[in-house]
């Protein structure tokens, strides 16, 4: 069924309940004001409903603009490791680790799905290292958020994403990733040439699923998944 579509008054409100929660946390004065922009409404954003409909549930946008709904929960499937994903995407991530193996790499996923807490955690434990090196509370904060997003705002708690490393750190394994990923139904989410688009810096090991049809059309393009959804809606 259908879930009701959220305001965006609502979605906003929730991820500014999440930075003034962030704020106190860390206890920086006046951090929450400062975050505000982050979470204005993108123009070209497009957040789609959750249904058994592929072209629905595996193109999902989730950014700092599209937070998840309230509620939200996923079926997960175990996938070696210690790691989850959403289970209607295991059997395609499965396989494209088992041929980038056969291509002589050596994959293995690093991170997939998270709890909203462990969102938390991770996001908190980065700005704790920036703080640790010098930076203010503030910017400790600021340069997190360009690589941890806020919780309810990362395509890991949506479980369609994962983060692929190569043991013998083979960055050749990005290369092949980047060329047959769409194969099986993934992109690279966070280009480095996107880096304006996404908010996010570049990612090499950062794989999200969108369904084979999508994720062959976004290869071709070159696009962004936020540009590909505004194209397409």
């Amino acid at each position: 069924m259908h879930r009701k579509r959220r305001s965006r008054f609502n979605r906003a409100r929730n991820v500014l309940v999440a930075i003034v929660a962030i704020a106190g946390l860390l206890h920086i004065s006046g951090l929450a004001n400062r975050l505000v922009v982050l979470i204005e409404p993108n123009a070209a954003a497009t957040f789609l409903q959750f249904d058994e409909d592929e072209g629905t549930w595996s193109l999902v946008l989730v950014n700092v603009s599209n937070p998840l709904p309230d509620g939200f929960s996923v079926e997960t499937a175990d996938v070696g490791g210690g790691h989850s994903v959403d289970k209607r995407i295991a059997d395609s991530l499965n396989a494209m680790l088992e041929d980038c193996r056969r291509a002589g790499y050596h994959p293995f996923i690093r991170s997939s799905f998270r709890t909203r807490d462990e969102q938390q955690q991770i996001l908190n434990e980065r700005v704790e290292l920036y703080r640790e090196a010098g930076y203010s509370g503030e910017d400790a904060l600021s340069a997190a958020l360009q690589w941890v997003a806020l919780p309810g705002t990362s395509e890991h708690e949506l479980g369609l994403a994962v983060d692929i490393n190569d043991e013998e750190d083979d960055e050749g394994m990005y290369t092949w990733l980047a060329s047959n990923a769409h194969q099986y139904g993934f992109i690279l989410r966070y280009p480095l040439d996107k880096v304006d688009v996404t908010g996010i810096s570049n990612e090499p090991w950062h794989y999200r699923y969108v369904g084979k049809q999508a994720a062959g059309e976004i290869y071709q393009t070159s696009e962004a998944l936020e540009e590909y959804l505004a194209r397409s809606k």
